[in-house]
């Protein structure tokens, strides 16, 4: 990518600062933290004199962007009730978004956040299912990473 998003460097600078304080040599105690956020159980381990703050530092990363990423009542959850709208985000949000349509541009739409009408479709939250052809024919409007538009801190998602 050709801009490096500031969430990816603070995590690797904290990983590399939780795990880049000790050696193989050096034998510490690991220590560990679980979270649920994002709809799975997140269980992080480091080692070193600083692992415990940098744990609890990635905790709360991991817990702000549950908020901020969170489908219904985050920004996400805004732009979705919203749809065909420009909706304000947060900085973070608009990087991320604008990371995420850089690396579907470089795969060719391999990659594609886009699919949560399909991911319903299919059930992936609740029951799964096999939807009928028209269900995914009537979805394909909705499912593309270029559906996505951003323009000065706002998204805009095709209203349907």
């Amino acid at each position: 990518m050709k801009k490096n998003s500031r969430t990816a460097v603070f995590l690797a600078a904290l990983l590399l600062f939780a795990f880049g304080t000790g050696g193989c040599e050096n034998a510490q105690t690991p220590q560990s933290r679980t979270v649920f956020a994002m709809d799975t159980v997140i269980t992080l381990t480091a080692y070193g004199k600083n692992a415990g703050p940098a744990l609890d530092a990635a905790v709360q990363k991991i817990n702000e962007y549950d908020v901020l990423l969170d489908v219904d009542s985050g920004d996400i959850g805004n732009i979705n009730a919203h749809a065909g709208e420009f909706v304000q985000v947060s900085t973070e949000v608009y990087q991320l978004l604008s990371d995420c349509i850089e690396l579907s541009r470089q795969t060719d739409g391999a990659f594609d956040i886009t699919v949560g009408r399909y991911v319903e479709l299919w059930g992936f939250r609740s029951q799964t299912r096999v939807p009928s052809d028209k269900e995914i024919a009537d979805s394909e409007d909705f499912v593309g990473w270029q559906q996505l538009d951003l323009s000065d801190g706002k998204v805009k998602i095709p209203e349907g």
